[in-house]
């Protein structure tokens, strides 16, 4: 289990199996990310996750620490092992938006990407009318937009850019200041307060 200030990430399961089928069958969150694939059944999550357990690939619950219920799901895919680059993913089931979490877990696997597994770098792909998302890695998470594929997604009728967002290990340590995250950052300060 991996610990952030506000939520948990713990192994997912079989036991969390119709969960997950129902954040990915929720609309709001399909629309948000792009996905346009029609509803998921039971036995094809089920499949699915007999998949995702036998890959390299972590998926992780997302649970909050206050009530131990499950809020959400997140991913780590290696993505280059020899540049050393993962590709994270995050679904928060709606009722729990907006209410600082997705910060804390994004923040939480950028701990376990940068200490844990000495990531070079974190990818993630947002769609460019995804305002949440995109202030949530951008503005609240310091990850910057590196690169647009233009009109790549079709949700609701109209052409969407899928958008390229990263940050890298150097940039995290610079500028995450938060010490629970990032315990280089509480070292510099008082090796600076020395005299």
């Amino acid at each position: 289990m991996y610990q952030g200030k506000r939520i948990n990430l713990i192994a997912m399961g079989y036991e969390h199996c119709e969960f997950v089928r129902e954040l990915l069958n929720n609309q709001e969150i399909a629309d948000a990310e792009g996905r346009t694939e029609g509803l998921i059944s039971e036995q094809q999550q089920i499949n699915w996750l007999k998949s995702a357990l036998n890959s390299e690939n972590q998926y992780l619950i997302i649970t909050s620490r206050e009530s131990n219920a499950p809020i959400g799901y997140a991913s780590l895919k290696l993505k280059s092992l020899i540049a050393r680059t993962f590709q994270i993913a995050l679904k928060i089931h709606p009722s729990y938006q907006s209410k600082g979490l997705g910060a804390d877990v994004v923040k939480t696997l950028m701990f376990i990407c940068f200490y844990k597994f000495e990531a070079h770098r974190l990818i993630t792909n947002i769609i460019s009318s995804n305002n949440k998302s995109l202030e949530l890695f951008t503005r609240k998470c310091y990850w910057r937009v590196e690169g647009r594929e233009l009109e790549s997604k079709y949700i609701n009728g109209r052409y969407q850019d899928n958008l390229c967002v990263a940050i890298l290990r150097k940039e995290f340590f610079q500028i995450e200041s938060d010490a629970f995250y990032n315990p280089i950052f509480e070292d510099q300060i008082v090796k600076n307060q020395e005299p």
